[in-house]
């Protein structure tokens, strides 16, 4: 039996590393095809150990291993990989540059002050606001309207404040907010890596079973598995 759990564990560890150079095409598919490939490999070669004997022993000893080869070249394939699972997430630093900086967005900032101003004032209530938000429409998000998010009456000052702002100060000023959103996200990529050197080896796991969530990637793995268990157990002869 010493012999099936070593020809199981060499082979094993031969195809995580083959999932883990397959994790640098980054194609998620690819790496779940990978589950068929370690389960037959895994189980030829506890088969190709236990000789005559077959049936439960050798059949669930490959599975064993199997499914710890096969987790184990998820997690490498995505610790090359990183997040795959965000690429099809189009939007960047530079669409939000182009939102935050036109002009209704811009009014939408001098908005905010002035709600702010108004309530301290008492020319307008929390009441008020609610009211307001309560019966507003905010469901067509293709069709942004930012003065939606506001009294009319509020917008209408702040549209007041922005246009009283020469060309050279609106430009001055929407330089200065995408100098903000830059900053931001800098910050937020520096957290973000030192995210990722605190939790260290969590990550890929945490992405190796996120990545069963699908039909497809858990139906693969099962199909690894199972294929280690009959190639193991002799039963596919």
């Amino acid at each position: 039996m010493f012999g099936w759990i070593l020809c199981g564990c060499a082979s094993a560890l031969v195809a995580i590393g083959l999932t883990t150079l397959v994790g640098y095409s980054r194609f998620a598919l690819l790496i779940a095809l990978m589950a068929l490939v370690t389960g037959s490999m895994v189980g030829g070669a506890v088969r190709f150990a236990a000789g005559k004997s077959q049936g439960w022993g050798p059949g669930l000893l490959a599975a064993f291993i199997g499914l710890g080869a096969i987790m184990g070249g998820k997690v490498g394939a995505f610790a090359v990989a990183g997040n795959i699972f965000l690429d099809d997430n189009t939007w960047s630093v530079e669409d939000e540059l182009a939102d935050a900086t036109t002009d209704d967005a811009m009014i939408g900032g001098i908005a905010d002050e002035v709600d702010e101003e108004w309530l301290e004032a008492g020319k307008i209530t929390e009441a008020q606001m609610k009211a307001f938000y309560e019966e507003g429409d905010f469901d067509d998000f293709d069709e942004y309207d930012y003065s939606s998010d506001y009294l009319p009456e509020v917008w209408a000052e702040a549209k007041s404040r922005w246009d009283a702002n020469s060309p050279d100060q609106k430009l001055a000023l929407k330089k200065t907010t995408e100098e903000e959103i830059r900053k931001s996200y800098e910050a937020m990529g520096e957290v973000g890596e030192q995210l990722a050197e605190g939790i260290g080896i969590l990550y890929p796991i945490g992405l190796a079973f996120f990545s069963l969530r699908s039909f497809g990637g858990l139906g693969f793995l099962i199909t690894g598995v199972l294929s280690a268990f009959k190639l193991g157990a002799g039963i596919l002869e």
